[in-house]
């Protein structure tokens, strides 16, 4: 249980009505005794009248409303912070669970959680207060910083360093090999061992399924308060700013540089061995194939500004009655440019 005022607080908002305890947060239709919930659409404040909640978060104050009220700015943003707050409540007790492998090399703080069937090599350090959930891998050497958590599933190869407060969700890979490989005069392809590592800084999230492979040499980055969705795939040697998010399917090839608080949209493929700007907006199945200035947004394959292809698209639908034009247009006109049938 938290008390509302210390929400409030850590909304940075203004607390309105009795400070009740709170036990968990919920939407507007599902949220129960106990429960805070949140208007961040207008377009559902009817439901207001009808929720169940002990508490809601509000943009402005509601004197009508019977419930105590947290008012803020951003009641989206606030959501996501009191939800934070009430699902640490939820951490599993320190200790190590009897059937985890841990080599006798490995350092673990006393205050983590390693649970079962855990494998952890020798050389392997788990920060304080990270929690190792179930089957996760953590290779020789590799490095889980303070509070982090991996879901189940989740592997950290050999050398790889996770800093504080990322989240690896279920069967996330970091560090396989990069893909890399060099042909001889017959076609055969000779792999090139990757002897680098992946780095993911401070509160970087990376979803289910997502991969991140080793660098060739060196370090594949990703920068600080990054989210990678499920599904995504980045190379080798990639480097990704502060901030950016990749959503799900999306891919980047080796040694393309991302700068901060680039957004790449579902199923877009981002080519090797370029460099995207900050600020850059690459909409969804988008193929990018050059390099984009700082604030570009794009759409397409290949990829041409956006406004661009809002106005191509829109011509798709006509080009049956274009063609049909263009054909009657040619019937009418004879080869050396002149109207069909002479001077008239």
């Amino acid at each position: 249980m938290v008390k509302l005022s210390a929400l409030a607080a850590l909304a940075n908002g203004r607390l309105f009505g009795e400070d009740v305890d709170i036990s968990a947060l919920s939407g507007l239709d599902e949220a129960g005794p106990g429960e805070i919930t949140f208007l961040a659409n207008p377009a559902f404040k009817d439901k207001l009248s009808t929720t169940k909640a002990a508490a809601v978060i509000l943009p402005k104050e509601a004197p009508d409303l019977p419930i105590p009220q947290i008012v803020v700015a951003d009641p989206y943003l606030a959501m996501a912070v009191i939800a934070q707050k009430l699902a640490a409540g939820n951490r599993p007790e320190w200790g190590i669970h009897p059937s985890a492998i841990i080599a006798e090399s490995a350092e673990i703080a006393p205050n983590s959680y390693i649970g079962p069937g855990c494998v952890i090599e020798a050389g392997a350090k788990i920060g304080p207060e990270a929690i190792l959930k179930a089957q996760n891998y953590i290779g020789e050497g590799a490095l889980i910083g303070p509070a982090s958590l991996l879901h189940p599933g989740a592997k950290v190869l050999p050398g790889c360093r996770l800093g504080k407060n990322v989240i690896l969700y279920a069967g996330a890979i970091i560090g396989s090999d990069g893909f890399g490989y060099a042909p001889d005069a017959k076609g055969k392809r000779h792999k090139i061992p990757q002897l680098g590592i992946v780095e993911l800084e401070d509160e970087v999230e990376v979803g289910a399924g997502a991969t991140i492979d080793r660098a060739t040499f060196g370090v594949t980055r990703i920068g600080r308060g990054t989210k990678i969705d499920n599904l995504v795939m980045v190379a080798h040697n990639v480097q990704i700013g502060p901030d950016s998010v990749l959503c799900a399917q999306s891919g980047v090839a080796g040694s393309t540089t991302i700068g901060s608080r680039v957004i790449i949209a579902g199923q877009a493929g981002i080519n090797g061995h370029i460099t995207i700007g900050n600020d850059v907006v690459v909409a969804g199945q988008a193929g990018v194939a050059k390099s984009l200035e700082n604030g570009a947004k794009v759409a397409g394959a290949p990829a041409i500004p956006h406004i661009k292809w809002l106005k191509v698209s829109l011509l798709f639908s006509k080009l049956d009655e274009l063609a049909v034009r263009l054909a009657r247009l040619e019937r009418h006109v004879s080869k050396d440019g002149r109207p069909a049938g002479g001077d008239k």
